[in-house]
């Protein structure tokens, strides 16, 4: 039993009896680690770039209360600390839109560290991409094609381009080169 008191006595037989008491002792064990917390749940709307979580405490909490919970969160590139303190909940802000991250929650106590919650997965809202800046002329014009270049925009995942001349759409082939 982890902290916990223990009162001990110790006391001999043998063939001629029981020897007196001992002087009573006190020792105590020392708190365990808390256990994980159960899974985080989403408090609220996903924002591009924000959302809450919400946690509960965890059900084994070592023998001793929870002094702190650790929030972290990975967009796949490993966990980073997003949140540390003693509320049940926190904002997770500064976000990428249209980016899938997992959050996970750790128990700290005076026995230790808990094993991480089982992760949740959000993704953030993704938004539309900022105006385009005009494509630019790459080389010389030849009589029946053009090669043109344009920037790569934050938002822009290469789902669809459209060219437009005079108003009409073009058809084209799109040719990528690393720079």
């Amino acid at each position: 039993m982890f902290n916990s008191h223990f009162f001990l006595q110790l006391r001999a037989h043998n063939e001629e009896g029981p020897s007196l008491w001992s002087t009573e002792v006190t020792y105590r064990t020392l708190p365990a680690p808390p256990g994980p917390p159960p899974r985080p749940s989403l408090k609220g709307r996903v924002h591009a770039t924000s959302f809450k979580i919400r946690w509960e405490p965890p059900t084994d909490s070592g023998g001793t209360q929870v002094s702190q919970y650790l929030l972290e969160i990975n967009s796949g590139s490993g966990y980073d600390i997003a949140y540390e303190g003693q509320a049940l909940e926190s904002v997770c802000d500064r976000l990428q839109p249209g980016t899938n991250y997992q959050v996970r929650v750790s128990a700290r106590g005076p026995g230790g560290h808990s094993e991480p919650s089982e992760p949740l997965s959000v993704t953030t809202d993704p938004v539309c991409p900022g105006a385009c800046a005009p494509p630019r002329l790459h080389g010389r014009a030849k009589p029946y094609s053009l090669t043109l270049r344009f920037s790569k925009y934050p938002n822009f995942i290469n789902k669809e381009l459209t060219l437009l001349h005079h108003g009409e759409a073009l058809s084209f082939g799109i040719q990528t080169h690393k720079t």
